[in-house]
């Protein structure tokens, strides 16, 4: 213990006996090192952090991606005449192949976000394999941020989560809308994924994990209250998946409520067309639901495309 008070005075002496440039000297160095990490932990932040979580309420999302109403209210008929007045080849010539985006910088930034974890997720946890999803499809995407805009758009239930390509789409371009989504879970970086955009989007993603046509009547006797605008069926494709899909989001929508029924990869390959497309048909033969529009999605081999409709 005296050697140790010993060793500070001696210290202390030296410090005292410093002229002021070798002192002034010292403290700039030391907080020139505590600044670059600063700076250096700011970086990283920007690159992997989100928003920080705030009130919980769509109010501060739409500060955040900085919309305004006026720039993204679309009214449902008159988007539908733009797309029924014209016949198109593919679901890129809606736009004359115009297919950017209009973000804001903020919009962007959460874009540049999701696309890094998308990356460095499925690398870590299934070899950068991933299944087949609209981010392979500039034209969907551009359809999607099109079809969030509507104005009647709250409440989006989708089957078929995946890597969260089109529910970013919906949150990112919306921020009014909240979406319940409903996944299989049979790949391991779904999840990893679901929670990212879970951290992005604080209280507007909702996602049930298990096979969609026991989950969605489960969800739906525990939450009558939700209830859907916009219907995406995009989970599986074979069997009885995609009717039980249909019917049990159809059990959502109390009509004559406004909403819209997007139907990925149909028309399709005549596999999709014994499943998928058999059971569209059938449900507009029977007065359940009418179709309103279909295209080809742009430079795909599966030779599959989107159709809109809505419960009738």
């Amino acid at each position: 213990m005296v050697k140790m008070k010993l060793r500070f005075v001696r210290l202390s002496q030296e410090i005292f006996h410093l002229d002021k440039t070798e002192l002034c000297c010292g403290v700039f160095l030391i907080i020139s090192i505590i600044a670059l990490l600063i700076l250096t932990l700011l970086s990283m932040c920007a690159e992997y952090c989100t928003q920080p979580i705030v009130k919980d309420t769509l109010t501060v999302q739409r500060k955040l991606l900085n919309i305004n109403d006026e720039s993204r209210r679309t009214r449902k008929q008159d988007f539908i005449d733009i797309l029924q007045s014209r016949t198109y080849r593919t679901c890129a010539d809606i736009f004359d192949g115009k297919l950017g985006l209009h973000w804001t910088p903020k919009q962007l930034q959460y874009t540049k976000i999701f696309t890094t974890r998308v990356r460095d997720i499925v690398m870590k946890y299934n070899s950068g394999l991933i299944e087949g999803n609209s981010g392979h499809h500039r034209d969907m995407l551009k359809l999607y941020s099109e079809i969030a805009r509507l104005d009647f758009i709250k409440t989006v239930c989708e089957t078929g989560f995946n890597a969260g390509h089109s529910t970013f789409m919906w949150l990112n371009t919306n921020p009014d809308l909240v979406v319940y989504s409903f996944d299989i879970d049979m790949h391991n970086y779904t999840r990893p994924l679901a929670y990212q955009l879970q951290s992005m989007f604080p209280g507007r993603l909702h996602v049930t994990y298990g096979d969609s046509r026991l989950t969605i009547p489960l969800f739906h006797a525990d939450s009558p209250e939700v209830k859907c605008d916009l219907i995406v069926i995009d989970g599986g494709h074979h069997f009885d998946v995609p009717a039980r899909d249909f019917d049990n989001f159809r059990a959502m929508v109390p009509l004559p409520r406004e909403n819209l029924v997007i139907l990925d990869d149909w028309p399709g390959r005549e596999d999709v067309n014994l499943t998928i497309g058999a059971m569209w048909r059938e449900r507009i033969r029977a007065g359940r639901v009418q179709e309103l529009f279909s295209c080809l999605k742009e430079n795909n081999r599966w030779e599959s495309g989107i159709t809109l409709g809505q419960y009738v």
